[in-house]
């Protein structure tokens, strides 16, 4: 029975055994785990988030994780869309592990998380205290044919100790939409105080607040996921369309309505791209025309409302970051900002993800640790897959899956690995978002130590390809996949297909010249 209720919330939910497993935790004391909040924004770009705080919108952000942090400067989601990597996230395993290849629901041989065994799971059996607050997967509570357990809106995965999950469809909603807390469904409606991201702020900040200690001490290891849906479009109405592309807008709080409309979109020699002619058949197709001067201003309009929707996540990390200090826990807290994958907004004439191309592909990531007083940074590549082993080794747990990435902790320390990856797969699975199919792809991208630095090598799956050094063509313009030895690209595409085999050290094995 799904029960919907406007107002309050349900208490944390201690999960049975949680005070045994507090007894009997991982391979460190417990006074030596790090307790972590993930902070993972929806569909943000590296160059957004750049735009965004240039302009000073986002204070907190700024001086939480630029001025106190540790930015990966190579930061790549290895399949850019929604749920691909929000799976690779909680189990950090590839698509091709994990069975998450593609937002729908399992249809056609695509295969929703088995959330047996994730983060959640292996933190909870080690005592933490943990929460989600926000997106959890595309199509979660559809609550229409109830063929898989996840189509029970008020299903509750295992490992979470406190379960506050947007239902589908409202993850494309700022308003009147459904969270599950806990089990039961609550509703809320289209007043300013409604405002989503503000919503999911705040049971952030409950979370924080309702964990077990005298005031202000917290005597819990927990963590906490937050998933804000935005700057992810809404599914309303845009003002403007385009044929056959991915564009809308998200309506931002009341109180940051305007904010960004000075902020031009950004037009690198990629936008609206003159010739495509050397790009792959489907993109070719898709967009035979070029940008006229409205779908330049439609385009624009989109931008700068995810813009100003990420205000309101900044507002979030204030609220998360000062509930943290008020609780004597900052110190004791690493926290991860990020998003899913990356955007574009009209480079190559496409606009949406799910590309291989830079702009989808590379995602901000931030990682504040305890003692950290000052900005560092490295340009060494980094995975979403790195995330989850990174986690567990603060906790002090050992993953219950065989993970493909490799733990940031020796980076957070300032004592990074002599041997580190050149090199990854950005892999996709036929998709149709919206506008025309992108089909499957595997693509290797080098990062700026290996021996052949920066490269993209695209394989599709109609046998057609790419190649772009990113050092002397950062914008992918010219397609050189025909100047490249007929051996290297022979190279490059069988050790695109071990990676898309591979599992765990033979991943990491495979991820070197």
């Amino acid at each position: 029975m799904n029960h919907r209720t406007r107002t309050g919330r349900r208490p944390l939910r201690l999960l049975p055994g949680y005070v045994l497993a507090l007894a009997a935790t991982a391979a460190v004391p417990a006074s030596a785990r790090s307790n972590v909040v993930v902070i993972m924004a929806d569909d943000l770009s590296e160059q957004m988030l750049q735009d965004v705080d240039a302009e000073g919108l986002m204070p907190n952000f700024r001086s939480l994780f630029v001025n106190a942090g540790m930015r990966f400067t190579n930061s790549f989601t290895t399949t850019p869309l929604c749920c691909p990597s929000r799976a690779t996230l909680l189990t950090g395993q590839d698509a091709h592990n994990n069975k998450v290849r593609s937002n729908n629901l399992p249809k056609g041989g695509v295969t929703l998380l088995d959330d047996s065994s994730t983060l959640a799971t292996w933190l909870a059996n080690a005592g933490y205290a943990t929460g989600l607050v926000g997106k959890y997967m595309n199509g979660y509570g559809k609550d229409e044919s109830l063929a898989t357990v996840t189509d029970n809106p008020t299903y509750v995965p295992p490992g979470w100790s406190d379960w506050q999950a947007l239902i589908d469809p409202s993850l494309t909603r700022v308003y009147n939409y459904e969270i599950n807390d806990n089990g039961v469904l609550r509703s809320y409606g289209s007043s300013p105080a409604d405002y989503q991201t503000d919503v999911l702020s705040q049971r952030a900040v409950d979370f924080l607040t309702g964990l077990p200690g005298p005031p202000p001490r917290i005597d819990a290891s927990f963590f906490l996921l937050i998933t804000p849906p935005a700057p992810h479009s809404e599914s309303i109405q845009p003002p403007c369309e385009l044929p056959d592309q991915e564009i809308g807008i998200i309506r931002p709080a009341p109180r940051h309505f305007g904010l960004a409309q000075a902020i031009p979109l950004p037009q690198p020699p990629s936008f609206n791209e003159l010739n495509l002619t050397d790009k792959p058949a489907w993109l070719q197709s898709g967009f035979p025309s070029r940008y006229s001067s409205a779908d330049v201003d439609c385009v624009e309009q989109s931008y700068r409302s995810r813009l100003e929707s990420m205000v309101a996540i900044d507002d979030l990390i204030g609220a998360v970051r000062n509930t943290l200090a008020a609780r004597n826990a900052l110190d004791d807290t690493v926290l991860i900002f990020t998003s899913d994958n990356g955007f574009l907004f009209g480079e190559h004439r496409f606009t949406g993800k799910e590309v291989p191309y830079d702009e989808a592909a590379r995602v901000p990531l931030y990682i504040r640790y305890p003692g950290m007083t000052s900005a560092s940074s490295t340009a060494e590549l980094t995975l979403n897959t790195d995330l989850a082993p990174t986690i567990a080794e603060l906790a002090g747990v050992t993953p219950g899956l065989n993970v493909d990435g490799r733990s940031l902790v020796p980076f957070l320390l300032g004592t990074p690995p002599q041997a580190w990856r050149d090199l990854f797969l950005i892999e996709g699975l036929q998709t149709q978002q919206r506008g025309p199919v992108v089909p499957s792809y595997s693509a290797l991208r080098s990062g700026p130590h290996a021996p052949s630095p920066n490269r993209l090598m695209v394989s599709w799956a109609d046998g057609s390809g790419e190649y772009y050094d990113l050092d002397l063509d950062p914008y992918e313009l010219g397609n050189a996949i025909a100047a490249v030895p007929p051996a290297s690209v022979r190279w490059a595409r069988t050790r695109g297909l071990e990676l898309k085999s591979c599992a765990g050290q033979t991943c990491r094995d495979l991820e070197t010249f």
